[in-house]
């Protein structure tokens, strides 16, 4: 490849020389190989910095176990340059010290990372070779060459013939290193995060605050439920329902209950686990917290939801509830998890978890009964049971069946969109239909 590169720059600029006219599509494409191919050696330069680099870092991360991540990245980044640069620190930036010494003694003892150096500074010759061709470059090909021979005497010669296969060998390094380095720092940061924030032991009031939450929540999802639904349809639930229909109801949703319970504790747990890793790997690589981030994922969430909602308003002229309480508990729940007092409460993680619990109970049990509103005035809306009463007259061909509880039973009106209310005792059967 170098031959014919330089084979082909003799006869390009002899032909400059007599001629005025050179094709310009030929010459554009001779400088276009040219470039890439530099480009493309630079690369396999940058990979081989990489793997030195990478293997630097992990031993200072073993070595140095005390030490924070951002410090181990300070002592392997000047080693990994000093040795790159014809052993010499060039970067302002860093002060060599024994630790930087030490990282740098392991590399020299290392005898793969010897050679990546040594084919790193061939790499770096051929470069110039495929871009200068006259001899006023030598002295700094000359360089790159010896001192590639001094760090790995027994060198392999690395040209355009088996260039490809030294990129084969780096890449798959490259792949191998990276996937290391990457389950190194983060069970580093796992390991720290467990020392500042201790596991979560269960006692035995942990499962008394479960029950009186699911208790809380059970009686809350019948209340609820009833008091959106019937106040929607313009009755009062305090006018006709006491506590045992609100139970009974809550027995009809107890999904809802038992599912805000659950998202409650998994949204909590996986919130105080973000958090501490969050802050562990911040503080590890000395980094400033960055709400913004959270709150612009948020936000991305949030417009994702709002465009299904509104290809389905344009597409249906409706609106699908769920997708409309979807975005209320997101917010909702980022609004709750961001109070900044909650260093003031001494038993934050069960408020926390009581407050996700209570944000997802009332989202859902909304959701439902608005749904269960959509469905009742629909034109076409069929009750569930037919009623026989035992006075005909208080009933029409447009009363549907539509709730009941204790006391009375409740019908809709599909004609005038109205709830009429029947005492029970009126009732002389029901039948499915």
């Amino acid at each position: 490849m170098l031959k014919f590169i330089k084979m082909m720059n003799n006869y390009i600029f002899s032909k400059i020389r007599n001629s005025e006219r050179l094709s310009g599509l030929f010459f554009k494409s001779y400088f276009w190989l040219i470039k890439a191919h530099i480009k493309n050696l630079k690369k396999i330069c940058n990979r081989h910095e990489a793997v030195i680099f990478y293997n630097a870092y992990l031993f200072t991360v073993k070595r140095f176990p005390d030490k924070k991540l951002s410090e181990c990245l300070d002592y392997a980044s000047p080693a990994t340059l000093f040795l790159l640069n014809f052993r010499e620190l060039s970067d302002t930036k860093y002060t060599r010290n024994s630790q930087i010494d030490e990282v740098i003694n392991y590399i020299e003892n290392n005898r793969k990372l010897r050679r990546l150096i040594c084919d790193y500074h061939q790499i770096k010759a051929l470069i110039v070779k495929t871009v200068h061709f006259d001899e006023s470059y030598s002295e700094t090909i000359e360089k790159h060459e010896k001192y590639a021979k001094e760090i790995y005497i027994d060198l392999r010669i690395i040209d355009n013939k088996n260039i490809g296969k030294v990129d084969r060998e780096i890449k798959k390094e490259l792949k191998h290193i990276k996937n290391l380095t990457k389950s190194t720092t983060k069970e580093k940061v796992e390991l720290e995060g467990l020392k500042k924030f201790k596991p979560i032991k269960l006692r035995s009031q942990h499962l008394t605050f479960a029950i009186t939450l699911f208790s809380t929540l059970f009686i809350l999802s019948g209340y609820l439920y009833n008091k959106i639904l019937f106040s929607l349809l313009g009755i009062s639930v305090d006018d006709f329902f006491s506590v045992p229909d609100y139970i009974s109801t809550s027995t009809n949703i107890i999904a809802t209950t038992v599912w805000s319970l659950f998202f409650g504790g998994i949204v909590f747990l996986y919130g105080l686990r973000s958090d501490a890793s969050l802050t562990t790997h911040n503080e590890q690589f000395g980094k400033e917290e960055d709400e913004d981030k959270s709150n612009q994922r948020l936000l991305l969430v949030i417009l994702f939801i709002s465009t299904f909602l509104g290809a389905g308003y344009y597409l249906s002229g409706s609106v699908e509830p769920k997708l409309v309480a979807a975005i209320i508990m997101l917010v909702l729940v980022q609004i709750y998890i961001q109070i900044p007092d909650w260093k003031y409460i001494k038993n934050r993680v069960a408020f926390r978890v009581f407050g996700l619990a209570i944000i997802t109970s009332v989202t859902q049990v909304s959701t439902i009964a608005i749904e269960q509103i959509e469905d009742v005035k629909n034109p076409s809306y069929k009750g569930r049971y037919y009623i026989k009463l035992s006075d005909p007259n208080m009933k029409n061909k447009f009363d549907q069946f539509f709730s009941a509880n204790s006391e009375f039973v409740f019908l809709w009106n599909t004609k005038y969109q109205v709830v009429k209310v029947i005492p029970k005792r009126f009732v002389m059967e029901y039948t499915p239909q």
